[in-house]
């Protein structure tokens, strides 16, 4: 059985996808390395409500707000004696006019959650890494061919990349796409772009093969019964 690929250049749209891939590979490598601290954080998670979301948001909203008055204040405080004798007072000067930078930050920005922070750095990797791959391609589609010992990825000019399943880490499947860590490399593929194969086994074949997490469970039912049974 053999699948193979013609890569296409990623377009912005997938960013959303490529970095909750991105989320979900550290989230699992992470899981792997503390697991007591994710099995607390999961009972949390099971008794948290929408409700009581809301509301830390709500009170985490109101607390940024509140340090902003405080470091508005703190800044002023330092800021005026540092104008009437800026020779003497150079540091609080400086150190007034930065409280006073931050507070009206906080107090007229926009408050970012810490869940929305870290989405944000994630998107900042994902748009990394689409560049990344799309300017690798410039000079054409590479081809990704995969056997039933390992993938071989294929550059317009012949050059060749073989990569054996056992170096792999994760294959992560998305709406759009699926994305692939070996070594310290990851690669994008979308599943429009199979040239020969049939989408449909791939990702069984890939689980066969390497580790992988299906994050639409409802779809691979038949493939997680299979797990659970061995």
């Amino acid at each position: 059985m053999a699948f193979v690929f013609t890569r296409a250049p990623l377009d912005e749209a997938l960013l959303p996808q490529i970095a909750h891939a991105l989320k979900t590979r550290i989230d699992s490598l992470s899981r792997l390395k503390y697991p007591a601290m994710w099995e607390h954080a999961d009972r949390a998670a099971a008794k948290d409500t929408p409700e009581k979301k809301a509301s830390r948001e709500k009170a985490a909203a109101i607390r940024h707000r509140l340090w902003g008055i405080v470091f508005l204040a703190l800044g002023i405080f330092l800021v005026v004696p540092g104008i009437m004798e800026p020779g003497k007072l150079t540091l609080p000067l400086i150190v007034g006019a930065i409280a006073v930078l931050m507070g009206v930050k906080r107090l007229f920005g926009k408050y970012v959650s810490a869940e929305e922070k870290m989405m944000r750095r994630y998107e900042a990797s994902a748009r990394q890494l689409l560049n990344q791959l799309n300017r690798a391609q410039e000079s054409g589609a590479p081809t990704l061919a995969f056997d039933e010992e390992t993938m071989t990825m294929t550059t317009p000019n012949g050059s060749e990349e073989i990569v054996a399943y056992t170096a792999m880490e994760y294959v992560i499947e998305e709406e759009d796409l699926i994305l692939i860590t070996f070594g310290t490399k990851i690669t994008v593929i979308r599943q429009t772009e199979i040239v020969d194969g049939n989408i449909a086994d791939f990702l069984p074949f890939m689980e066969d093969k390497t580790n992988v997490i299906y994050l639409h469970p409802e779809a691979h039912a038949a493939s997680n019964d299979r797990g659970d049974n061995e």
